[in-house]
């Protein structure tokens, strides 16, 4: 996390990203597969935050740092980029891509967990998985 902060593909890929975050609107050429350039950025930064979730859904990073820290950022480009996500789900028959970012979402966006839940996740000293969704719906 911090040597991303520093990572200068990182910081130059973030910045290219910024206005389309920003304004929440996805590149209509990048989804068509389009502006390589953009769409490499684009993957970049999704992969950090997929490997970022990943590791707070193992229990490997603390979710409250990261919240404190990130949520916004990390909110902000699932909802700018779930169609893309879809759309690459589609193409490649794979539920799994970013699967890990859209369980970050839904659990800090749409459904909090509850007070029990948060008691148990406290027990294991890691998050509960909730359901993987092997579905297109």
């Amino acid at each position: 996390m911090i040597q991303a902060s520093f990572n200068k593909e990182f910081l130059e890929a973030r910045n290219a990203l910024a206005p389309h975050l920003k304004e929440c609107v996805f590149p209509q050429d990048v989804m068509d597969g389009g502006n390589e350039d953009l769409r490499t950025k684009f993957r970049e930064i999704l992969n950090h935050y997929e490997f970022v979730a990943a590791a707070i859904r193992n229990g490997d990073l603390d979710e409250r740092l990261i919240k404190d820290s990130e949520r916004s950022s990390c909110m902000q480009l699932y909802r700018c980029c779930e169609a893309y996500i879809w759309a690459l789900r589609d193409s490649r028959d794979r539920m799994s891509i970013y699967e890990h970012l859209e369980w970050l979402y839904q659990r800090w966006e749409v459904k909090q967990p509850g007070w029990l839940q948060r008691q148990w996740e406290a027990f294991r000293d890691a998050p509960m998985y909730g359901k993987r969704n092997n579905n297109k719906s």
